[in-house]
């Protein structure tokens, strides 16, 4: 009894292949690639405030009851280390400067000084600085969980879209068979007319049946190129442009559904919440959230900041003794409205955040749940197509036979026909449900 076939001119197009096409070319997916490459560029600006820096300032005054010069020279290091901050300053300053500017004479080759700056309150635990960067990196991670979530899609529209072409191609092979059948029953009817065997009218309707079978080809050939435009938006070619698979490139229909893992529904689940990228984006958005709400908390303390530094004269006739100085900076904010605002905001922004994330465990937790009933159920259809084909197409056989020896008629032949193509075509729909109830379990999952 005649099934689908694939013409296999060239090398059948492996499901690895679009895989590795989606990989390659996927416009979407360099989309997603080039927000993580914005959000890691942007972290490394936020880095940029704990660059090294030098500052240098000259100040002359040529004309006038004095003529002096000072120039000063600043280098500073800002750490991540408690807000700790390194510095190291060298000035000179010479001329005839007036007694009221007396600190801005050094020696003739100038003084250094090295020293840090460590708040104790405010800006200690976190500052705007160091907040930047955490937000950028938070960023970071969530632009990476988007384009996990955006390649997770696309392999599973491409797994999708690759057993629509499989079955639509298996579908288009059954319908030019069937054509096939009937034009050359044609010629035999024909003969069975001419010979007083068959009634004239046997000939008009199997002329029907082929008219009808030509249509159907038609249609399945349309069915074919649409998915086969379909699949080409994923396997492309090496220019990167869509390239639909052409009908020789078409694999056989597997006789049976692949067997699938038969792990439990919580292995599955657990697995789900353990991968799915949208729990990682919203517990980055989350981490931000709480950051910003440690920050505003922080600003509402007063500020405190103690500086120590060591400096001395440099040259042969400097003074020999180096000059210790300790200070400290003291700054209270009254109303707190900017650290009390910005930490209500955060704290609101993660509250639904958690909520959000609760909500989207418990919607993974159904996905993958409504995911294994689609894969145990299409497999079950297969398996029950697959079945009802074949007793179809015994049935058909035994009527062709009963045909031949003069018993039914040509109708019952083409009713028994229908009957097959009917039970075939809902197998090789059940073959493309298959396929997407598995891509859609893998995606549910989390599965790259």
């Amino acid at each position: 009894m005649m099934l689908w076939t694939s013409v296999a001119l060239a090398a059948p197009l492996a499901l690895s292949e679009v895989e590795a096409s989606v990989d390659r070319w996927l416009p979407t997916l360099a989309i997603a690639a080039a927000e993580v490459d914005g959000a890691e560029g942007d972290l490394l600006a936020a880095r940029g405030a704990f660059d090294l820096t030098l500052s240098g300032v000259t100040a002359a005054t040529p004309v006038g009851s004095y003529a002096y010069q000072r120039t000063d020279l600043a280098l500073k290091q800002k750490t991540t280390a408690y807000g700790l901050d390194a510095w190291a300053k060298y000035a000179i300053g010479t001329g005839d400067i007036p007694s009221y500017d007396a600190d801005l004479e050094t020696g003739p080759q100038g003084e250094v000084a090295v020293g840090l700056d460590l708040p104790l309150l405010r800006n200690g635990w976190t500052d705007k600085d160091r907040l930047a960067v955490r937000v950028a990196q938070f960023e970071v991670d969530s632009a990476e969980a988007r384009a996990a979530a955006a390649r997770i899609g696309a392999i599973a529209d491409a797994r999708t879209a690759w057993w629509k072409w499989v079955a639509a191609g298996a579908k288009r092979s059954l319908a030019a068979d069937l054509l096939a059948v009937s034009e050359a029953r044609a010629r035999a009817v024909d003969r069975r007319i001419a010979a007083g065997d068959l009634p004239p009218v046997d000939a008009l309707d199997n002329a029907r049946a082929v008219a009808e079978r030509r249509a159907g080809l038609a249609a399945a050939e349309r069915e074919l190129a649409a998915a086969a435009y379909k699949l080409g938006l994923f396997s492309r070619d090496d220019d990167g442009r869509p390239a639909a698979p052409a009908i020789d490139q078409l694999p056989p229909v597997p006789a049976s559904p692949p067997p699938s893992e038969a792990s439990p529904a919580s292995t599955w689940v657990g697995e789900a919440l353990a991968r799915r990228p949208e729990l990682r984006e919203l517990e980055a958005a989350r981490q931000a959230a709480e950051a910003k709400g440690t920050w505003g908390r922080n600003q509402r303390l007063p500020e405190l900041t103690v500086t120590a530094g060591v400096g001395r004269e440099i040259g042969p006739d400097a003074y020999p003794k180096a000059e210790v100085k300790v200070g400290a900076l003291l700054d209270v904010p009254l109303q707190q409205r900017v650290g009390r605002g910005v930490a209500d905001a955060a704290d609101a922004k993660r509250l639904a955040i958690e909520a959000k994330a609760a909500f989207q465990r418990d919607k993974i937790e159904a996905e993958v749940n409504t995911a294994l009933v689609a894969v145990e159920t299409a497999a079950q259809r297969w398996a029950a197509a697959a079945e009802s084909r074949q007793l179809s197409a015994a049935v058909l056989d035994a009527v062709r036979l009963d045909f031949e020896a003069g018993g039914a008629t040509l109708f019952d032949v083409y009713l028994r026909e229908q009957s097959w193509i009917q039970a075939a075509n809902t197998e090789l729909s059940a073959v493309s449900d298959y396929g997407a109830a598995l891509a859609e379990r893998d995606a549910a999952a989390g599965r790259p």
